[in-house]
């Protein structure tokens, strides 16, 4: 009978470990869930553009402070009231100010710059390439009436992302997993630690060459014959919306920085839409020149070959301004000193 004892009490506090460990993984899935849910993921799946952030989010992405309005644009730390008509700012991570405050980002100092910060929106989202641009002009239009002008962000990899863009999976894995299925696919717990094991076992980068190059340098190379294609058809869709809408749409061509502080003879991309501009309606600007000025300063984030710093943005928001005193037809602020 001692014997038996012996034997329940330990099936007891196994019984209790077990309970105990479930307790715990439960209340870790809890807060993985809450913390990516609320705190570290600013999108959510949209079944027109794939994916779009969410509305009055305030959180982080990845690691920096991000906060949107009702509408799900991202705004800067103060947004006064709109004075005049609505200036929309459209594009991927670089127009969006990927890795820095959204008071760094261009669209925000521009704002500024022309003295119109509540006329400015930002509605540009990472990852977002020409034909769900479309899609966020068409939508607000739609939503919100015309603005008085588009400003779309144009970086040259939406020139080759033209046949693939990114979806909800892209920019939340998680949701791979759980739509595959099987055991626990639905533990987003195990998809953070399955990621991170991922990252910890991959081979370290080695130098290898330059990927950008038959983007940046030699647009007559196989690879990129299918996405110019594509990219020409979502550009013939920019016109008609610009005609159909009757609202005025500039195009700012953002150059990489491989182009401004290594390679400025690779501008392939500059003479192929050189060329798309001369034969359309839409308004085209390329800092290039400007930028290239200054390709001493610190242009672009530490660790990035396309998104700007806040020295960089300031330098194309003061650009971008004088290049558009014409069309806004509004005195530029005094730029403040430093």
């Amino acid at each position: 009978m001692k014997q038996n004892h012996g034997g329940y009490r330990v099936a007891g506090r196994l019984a209790l470990v077990a309970a105990s460990i479930v307790v715990t993984l439960g209340a870790m899935e809890f807060g993985v869930r809450f913390v990516l849910a609320h705190y570290l993921n600013p999108f959510e799946p949209d079944a027109t553009v794939g994916y779009r952030l969410k509305a009055n989010f305030s959180g982080r992405y990845p690691w920096v402070p991000v906060r949107t309005d009702d509408h799900g644009f991202r705004v800067p730390t103060a947004q006064p009231p709109a004075s005049k008509g609505t200036i929309l700012f459209v594009g991927d991570s670089v127009t969006f100010g990927f890795g820095i405050l959204a008071d760094d980002s261009y669209p925000t100092l521009f704002a500024k710059r022309i003295g119109r910060a509540g006329d400015v929106m930002n509605a540009a989202v990472p990852g977002y390439n020409l034909g769900q641009v479309i899609g966020t002009i068409q939508r607000f239009v739609q939503e919100h009436g015309r603005p008085e002008l588009v400003i779309y962000g144009l970086c040259l990899n939406d020139i080759s992302a033209a046949e693939h863009p990114s979806n909800y999976e892209d920019i939340d894995p998680h949701a791979i997993r759980s739509r595959q299925g099987g055991l626990l696919s639905s533990s987003m717990l195990l998809s953070v630690l399955s990621r991170r094991m991922q990252k910890l076992s991959a081979p370290a980068a080695a130098g290898p060459p330059d990927n950008k190059e038959s983007l940046l340098k030699d647009f007559s190379a196989p690879e990129i014959r299918t996405q110019l294609a594509g990219f020409a058809r979502e550009w013939s869709e920019l016109e008609r919306v610009q005609q159909t809408t009757g609202v005025p749409i500039a195009v700012v061509v953002l150059p990489f920085r491989q182009q401004i502080e290594q390679h400025p003879d690779w501008q392939a991309p500059q003479e192929y839409m050189r060329q798309k501009c001369a034969a359309t309606d839409l308004r085209c600007l390329d800092p290039w020149e400007m930028l290239r000025e200054h390709r001493t300063e610190e242009l672009y984030t530490a660790t990035s070959s396309m998104h700007f710093s806040p020295g960089g943005s300031r330098l194309l928001a003061d650009w971008l301004a004088e290049s558009l005193r014409d069309t806004l037809n509004t005195p530029l602020a005094r730029r403040p000193t430093r």
